[in-house]
This record gives structure tokens, C-alpha cells and sequence, in this order.
């Protein structure tokens, strides 16, 4: 019973990061900020760093996605197919992506290990 409920959480947990095989076309539309000035005038992503941030990504309940991360003025915003769903992304500076996708669902995702891809090119 025990290996049961085991073999249960690891097929729940391998569920909850974004795999790379669903993830196409990915397509940066554009690049901004909330606020006015020079802090943001140097970040961008490019198509490739997108996909590879929501690669490195992990799926977050909202509590953590707010108490936990920084929401930075900074964002680029595209759109991608995840399986059959046409989704648009926010990916802001600080490693957080929103997923808003076209049956309705969303999604928020961080990233703890792509300072290297928000932080100068590749």
C-alpha cells in the first residue's frame, strides 16, 4: 500500500512542470513596462529563451506566485501552443510567466534557475 501511494505523488508531482515535448511555436509579440523609465530599456527574451525559461518552469499556486516572488515592471508578452491550446504569456523580469489560454484556463509558473536567461542575451 505504501509503494501505491508513492508511485501516486511521484505521477502527481512529475504533472506540475511544464514539459518541453507540449510546448511549440512560441512567439514573443512584444516587449514593455508598467512604468515609465530607464529601468526595463535593456530586457527582452528572445523566442528560444522563452521556451527554454518555460522549460526550467514550475507551476505555482497563486499564494506562492505572490508571496514569493518579485512582480517587476519589466515584461515580454507572446503567445504559444501548450498540446491543443493556443495560449498568450507574460514573462516579467523576476522569473514569473502568466498563461492565459484559449479554453480559459490559466496558469502561473516561476523560474528559479533562468537568471542567466533574463539577465543579458544568451
Amino acid at each position: 500500500m505504501r509503494i501505491l501511494q508513492l508511485v501516486f505523488v511521484l505521477l502527481f508531482l512529475s504533472g506540475c512542470a511544464l514539459k518541453p515535448a507540449i510546448i511549440s511555436n512560441v512567439n514573443v509579440i512584444k516587449k514593455g513596462t508598467d512604468s515609465a523609465g530607464a529601468f526595463c530599456s535593456d530586457f527582452s527574451l528572445t523566442n528560444t529563451q522563452v521556451f527554454k525559461l518555460l522549460k526550467s518552469s514550475r507551476e505555482v499556486e497563486i499564494n506562492e506566485f505572490h508571496n514569493n516572488y518579485e512582480y517587476l515592471p519589466c515584461f515580454v508578452k507572446g503567445n504559444l501552443n501548450m498540446e491543443a491550446k493556443r495560449c498568450e504569456f507574460t514573462i516579467r523580469a523576476g522569473g514569473t510567466v502568466e498563461l492565459t489560454c484559449n479554453d480559459g484556463t490559466g496558469y502561473l509558473y516561476v523560474c528559479d534557475s533562468c537568471d542567466h536567461l533574463l539577465i543579458g542575451n544568451e
